[in-house]
């Protein structure tokens, strides 16, 4: 497994780095099952229409749902409101974030890439103190960490021996589920629908109205937590992320040290 490769749609800050590294050693292409994506409906669907996000700058296009997640095309940017809830489910997500303390959970995560016929998969904990402390923390590759205190990214490869660091300029820079949602909640066009499959889920679609790193942010919440239990974010290349939370833990105490993965002594530290 090429820890390089690995990352491309994984870290925003770190990705033109992370690219050459991969084109310089050569990718292996080889076949990862895929996580399916959750499909989003709307309770009486009209006929599909494809996805066509607002430019990252901002803009006019079409905001439209892709087909494969809704069956609900919306209406033209004229008559569209900048965001559809209809039964008021991101105030609830954003006061619930806010009221959050701490969260532990184990994640599965798929790496999908618009230039590369197949995909990574990858298992860990992850592990959060608001408002700032994030960490993954892999078994799948055993030893690898990306870890975020508001102020700097960072990622071990331990297959390399590197730490991997830089500066985060804004939320879609860092890996912190938690405070890319409430930001991108606040400065978003967002459409929220009823879960295909469960209807106490809901799917939330957000698509950044100023310039971002990420083109969208797909989340699903149920309506107990109103927390994330799947994270999806697609980059300006097209390049997918996907994170599936399960086993959670609540608001209980977090030690510092959870926050300080050791490292080798020889460990090489870069900073792009």
């Amino acid at each position: 497994m090429n820890p390089s490769a690995t990352v491309f749609a994984l870290l925003p800050l770190l990705a033109l780095l992370l690219i050459r590294s991969a084109e310089a050693s050569g990718t292996e292409q080889r076949s990862a099952p895929e996580s399916a994506a959750a499909a989003v409906v709307d309770p009486t669907p009209p006929p599909a229409g494809p996805l066509e996000p607002r430019p990252a700058g901002g803009g006019d296009a079409p905001l439209r749902i892709d087909p494969l997640r809704t069956a609900t095309p919306l209406p033209s940017p004229v008559d569209l409101p900048h965001v559809v809830d209809p039964e008021g489910v991101l105030p609830r997500i954003d006061s619930r974030l806010d009221r959050l303390q701490t969260y532990t959970a184990h994640f599965t995560q798929v790496n999908r890439y618009s230039a590369a016929a197949f995909a990574d998969t990858f298992a860990g904990e992850v592990y959060a103190r608001m408002p700032d402390d994030f960490l993954l923390l892999y078994t799948d590759p055993a030893g690898q960490f990306i870890r975020s205190d508001g102020f700097t990214l960072s990622m071990y490869v331990p297959e390399n021996r590197q730490l991997i660091q830089g500066t985060i300029v804004r939320s879609s820079d860092e890996m912190n589920f938690f405070r890319l949602l409430r930001d991108y909640i606040h400065h978003s066009d967002a459409v929220v629908t009823v879960d295909a499959k469960n209807p106490q889920l809901r799917d939330v679609v957000l698509l950044p109205r100023d310039h971002s790193s990420l083109r969208e942010v797909r989340v699903q919440v149920d309506l107990h937590e109103f927390l994330p239990l799947r994270v999806e974010t697609v980059d300006d290349n097209g390049n997918h992320a996907i994170y599936q939370l399960s086993d959670a833990r609540i608001d209980r105490p977090l030690a510092d040290a959870v926050f300080s993965p050791a490292l080798p002594p020889d460990v090489e530290t870069i900073r792009p």
